[in-house]
């Protein structure tokens, strides 16, 4: 079976994912060291039809300063593995089950009509990062691209296809990512909004189907 890797989206961009405008994200994960310096690193090698025997789920990089290479491994893995998101949920407060904040809409543990998820959390509104799998109402979307470049590298047809209509891509991507900071694991140094679009980090851009409404 494909590997499925659980993403958290932003209400605004699940509306968007719902309305089928949606067909691209961009995350950094996975992508850590190359952006604690992100000017200095250079991507050289990835699989492709010149480089067939290269795993496809690797990325070479190269410091531009130092020369040394590091190779890079998608979380997601590869093309036909899958995704899945990870939204807020809510707690029903007439049926203490559990909500989707995106448009009000039951929790029904892995799509089983009538078997509703029972709100087990303390506070009212549980985040993304933590919905459990088996409440995901959107599965096995499986990825038709991925591709690794600079945030900054996004073209206009790009910004279209993140499901991003009359407001400035650069706006949605520093609302979400512009205060995060990054950890050096091996010194413990933070690095204060590391992945802001004026520090351009590196990311990879995965490409999926249009949503199609339920079939």
């Amino acid at each position: 079976m494909p590997k499925e890797t659980g993403l958290l989206l932003s209400l605004p961009m699940l509306q968007a994912y719902m309305r089928g405008e949606k067909i691209q994200t961009r995350r950094t994960h996975g992508l850590q060291k190359i952006n604690q310096n992100p000017d200095e690193w250079e991507l050289i090698l990835f699989r492709n039809e010149l480089n067939k025997n290269l795993s496809p789920q690797l990325y070479l990089f190269r410091n531009k300063k130092t020369e040394n290479q590091v190779f890079i491994k998608c979380p997601c893995g590869q093309v036909g593995n899958e995704i899945y998101w990870k939204e807020t949920l809510y707690r029903n407060p007439y049926f203490n089950e559990a909500g989707y904040l995106a448009d009000n809409c039951c929790v029904v543990i892995n799509g089983t009509i009538g078997d509703m998820l029972k709100w087990r959390w303390e506070k009212d509104i549980l985040p993304a990062i933590f919905m459990p799998k088996e409440a995901s109402r959107f599965r096995h979307i499986p990825l038709l691209d991925i591709r690794v470049q600079r945030v900054q590298g996004i073209s206009p047809a790009d910004t279209v296809t993140e499901g991003v209509i009359g407001m400035s891509y650069q706006l949605l991507w520093d609302s979400t990512n512009g205060k995060r900071s990054l950890i050096v694991k091996s010194t413990g140094l933070i690095i204060p909004n590391a992945y802001a679009w004026e520090r351009n980090p590196w990311v990879f851009a995965y490409t999926f189907p249009a949503y199609e409404g339920e079939k």
